[in-house]
């Protein structure tokens, strides 16, 4: 965990500001990150190796967009929990998509 982080902003997720929430609005939004990065990386631990839009169909919340989906799996890429792999895979709207692995 990086210094500068509180355990709570942590386990929080990564939410990406650009609405400039405050209050419990922002808070509500960085838990709900937070939840999905959490079973995301439950999924690629129990499932292996996923494109986004398969890990997509697996995601309980069918209301979750798919952008959502690839915010978390650059996420967690970035937090060093998932690998993006050379595997493609053909994806939802007709073109390759990469497939990620999660990082033992």
């Amino acid at each position: 965990m990086p210094v500068q982080q509180t355990i709570e902003e942590y386990i929080a997720g990564t939410y990406f500001n650009t609405t400039h929430e405050a209050g419990p609005a922002l808070k509500r939004s960085r838990k709900s990150c937070g939840e999905q990065e959490t079973l995301i990386t439950e999924m690629y631990r129990s499932h292996g190796r996923l494109s986004p839009s398969q890990a997509h169909r697996l995601y309980p919340d069918n209301a979750t967009p798919l952008t959502s989906i690839r915010r978390a799996i650059t996420v967690l890429t970035n937090k060093g929990l998932l690998q993006k792999t050379d595997e493609q895979v053909p994806g939802v709207y007709g073109k390759s998509e990469y497939v990620w692995k999660y990082k033992n």
